[in-house]
């Protein structure tokens, strides 16, 4: 070998392992740096030779909606046999002592099934549900059932109840009328009827296929010796009412026209709704609230609704127009990590502490939300307590506003029959200031551009030097 020959070979051998090392520092060197590892735990599913679980269940004409509340409850007896006498079962709620006689007690809500592991294949079990004190159910098929325990599986049994409550009669819902003339007097003769009524059909939508039905009409008639003529009563209608599922019952009343001459009726249709809960599932229904809108007023005294409807001869005179204050919110984010983030989105939550209404508001771009807080003339007189606050979201590195802002807003009319508000706070400008801890999610560092460029330069040089060598070699 000539001495061009070797030095040829020997450049040729420096490039090559240049190339396998910059090759190398580019691409293994991208893959450590740019991959996390990735690392699966296995965690083994409990087994055993087998698992009773007990399932309630209970069907009610509340709809899919309705979330059985928590007191609701019912009580089971589980004979596993002397087997099991005095030992202490793995449970899904905890680990229990089984008695004497091999039996344990379980208490059970709907919706949550109850297991017992680790069983012996073969195991006969007998289940009794246990006579529940709870009003308005009741079992539905049997209430003791037998079972073996199939090899390493589930075994299920269900228990169903049935809810039914008791059905309610509106007799806490009283209902009044009276009348009134308006710029003219009253005179004898002068008789007024009026018509109380319920829609018929769903109830509970006000749907257009259902209708009105008349409970009952009432009459009165002008007599000076009476200072209460001009009332009348529909409680005793109401009294026989009888409601049987939760829901929004309609009523209204209406004034009769009568051919009479030098009358002016009132053509108003007064509605008002009775609202049914049965929040605590004991059996009864109960009114949860009652809402009246047009002439009618509600008040509400040790449960007893009064729900009284004013009739006028000519329409009631024109009101002081609505009054309406602009509550804005200012949201603010600090920002002390890598990455920024912005104000828009966050929720805050207003509430009517006096008639329970509740708002959500949520930030817009700029971090601002606004809420219009609107008063009629029903309003005059009354005060209204608010309070705002930011809802915590959950959202990882964000550190939320905890302040909770308080206020009042009372209702007044002035000489000039406009609305006037006091309100408590200077102002119903209210900044919110978060703080975000976000770092920038960063890919994997690129290639080093040096050992790019070598890598490209050492694998060209090497193929060249390759091609001189090989055409060196042959003859001529």
């Amino acid at each position: 070998m000539n001495k061009a020959r070797f030095l040829r070979r020997t450049a040729m051998l420096l490039c090559l392992l240049l190339w396998m090392t910059s090759t190398v520092n580019t691409t293994f060197g991208y893959i450590v740096t740019a991959t996390e590892s990735l690392i699966n735990t296995f965690l083994p599913e409990k087994s055993g030779p087998g698992t009773l679980t007990l399932e309630k269940l209970v069907e009610h004409p509340y709809g899919e909606d309705y979330v059985i509340p928590e007191n609701v409850a019912f009580d089971f007896e589980i004979h596993l046999g002397p087997t099991y006498a005095g030992m202490t079962l793995s449970t899904s709620a905890g680990e229990r002592l089984a008695d004497a006689n091999g039996t344990l007690t379980a208490t059970l809500r709907p919706g949550t099934p109850f297991s017992v592991y680790d069983v012996a294949t073969g195991t006969p079990v007998t289940v009794n549900e246990l006579p529940t004190t709870l009003e308005g159910f009741s079992p539905k098929g049997e209430t003791t059932q037998e079972i073996t325990i199939a090899e390493d599986a589930e075994t299920l049994l269900q228990f169903t109840n049935t809810y039914t409550p008791a059905p309610m009669e509106l007799t806490d819902v009283l209902v009044t009328g009276i009348k009134y003339r308006n710029y003219t007097t009253w005179e004898r003769g002068d008789t007024f009827s009026y018509r109380l009524e319920s829609l018929t059909g769903d109830a509970r939508t006000a749907s257009a296929g259902s209708t009105w039905h008349t409970l009952a009409t009432r009459t009165i008639k002008y007599d000076p010796t009476d200072p209460e003529f001009n009332t009348f009563d529909f409680s005793s209608a109401m009294e026989h009412y009888t409601v049987a599922s939760i829901g929004v019952y309609y009523f209204r009343m209406t004034e009769i026209l009568l051919d009479q001459e030098h009358h002016e009726y009132d053509g108003t249709v007064n509605p008002f709704e009775v609202h049914i809960e049965d929040e605590d599932m004991d059996g009864h229904l109960e009114i949860y609230t009652v809402t009246t809108a047009e002439n009618g007023e509600v008040t509400v005294n040790d449960g007893i609704y009064l729900v009284n409807v004013s009739f006028y001869d000519f329409p009631v005179p024109q009101g002081p127009a609505d009054v309406t204050a602009n509550l804005s919110i200012n949201k603010y984010v600090e920002n002390i990590g890598e990455a920024t983030v912005g104000a828009e989105g966050f929720n805050f939550l207003l509430e009517n502490l006096t008639n329970g209404q509740k708002t959500t508001l949520t930030s817009d771009t700029w971090g601002e939300a606004v809420a219009l807080l609107t008063f009629t003339a029903d309003d005059i007189g009354k005060t209204y307590s608010y309070r705002l606050s930011e809802i915590d979201q959950g959202i990882e590195d964000i550190t939320y506003d905890t302040t909770v802002y308080t206020f009042t807003v009372t209702v007044s009319v002035t000489e000039e029959n406009t609305l006037a508000l006091e309100i408590s706070h200077p102002t119903l400008t209210f900044e919110f200031r978060n703080v975000a801890d976000r770092a920038i999610v960063k890919p994997g560092d690129p290639p080093n551009l040096f050992w790019l460029i070598t890598m490209l330069l050492s694998g060209t040089a090497f193929v060249a030097l390759f091609v001189y060598d090989r055409k060196k070699r042959l003859p001529l």
